[in-house]
């Protein structure tokens, strides 16, 4: 993760020592076809009903419209980072709802969505407790870039939860997880319709209502 300083608190962001799970191997991500009805509110309370029939494959491809962020104003990550080598350290944002809040250090980035449909059982990490319901989305530490994100249930103090800054809808952050380029940025925006985070040629789009990696 680049060094900065925290907009409000003035610390320099120097190393990261959040505390993660202890597992290494990774579920395999698979296609189907299915059916959904999903139902999405709008910032003002109205909702909308759509009904669609898709391969994985053409829903991936439709999310990957979210990561171009032309349409969105860029702000300065500076502002959401910093809190030196504490469990808080990273970029750290959420959703103007709340329901979807974001932990990005220089080794992991992951969105914990609090309410969300049920999640396709493919792409889960081994994250040792398969009976649980997974409630991040993400690239677990040590995976930043490499491959389509993955779901995992949070353990231990990452990602961060009720400690992040509103991302206002129509906007995006550009967050450098190390300086010398090891690891991809990772871009992540904010829209009504849900949070989108992209890193190198892999990414996610996520809200209550849908889940799309690629």
């Amino acid at each position: 993760m680049n060094s900065s300083s925290d907009g409000s608190e003035g610390e320099a962001m120097t190393t990261v020592e959040a505390t993660f799970p202890s597992t290494t191997e990774s579920a395999s991500e698979s296609s189907a076809t299915s059916e959904s009805t999903t139902e999405s509110t709008s910032e003002s309370g109205g909702t909308t009903t759509a009904t669609s029939s898709s391969t994985a494959a053409e829903r991936s491809s439709g999310a990957k419209k979210n990561a171009d962020f032309s349409d969105l104003t860029e702000r300065d990550a500076l502002s959401y980072t910093g809190n030196g080598n504490s469990r808080l350290a990273g970029t750290r944002f959420t959703s103007p709802t709340g329901n979807i809040q974001c932990h990005i250090t220089g080794e992991g980035a992951g969105c914990v969505v609090g309410e969300h449909q049920p999640w396709p059982e493919a792409n889960r990490y081994n994250d040792g407790i398969p009976e649980t319901t997974p409630d991040v989305i993400g690239w677990y530490p040590g995976s930043i870039g490499d491959g389509a994100p993955q779901r995992w249930k949070q353990q231990g103090s990452w990602p961060s939860r009720g400690t992040g800054v509103e991302l206002p809808y129509g906007t995006y952050l550009d967050v450098v997880t190390d300086i010398d380029g090891a690891t991809p940025n990772v871009r992540c925006g904010s829209r009504e319709t849900g949070m989108t985070c992209v890193a190198g040629e892999h990414g996610f789009s996520v809200s209550r209502e849908t889940y799309d990696v690629w």
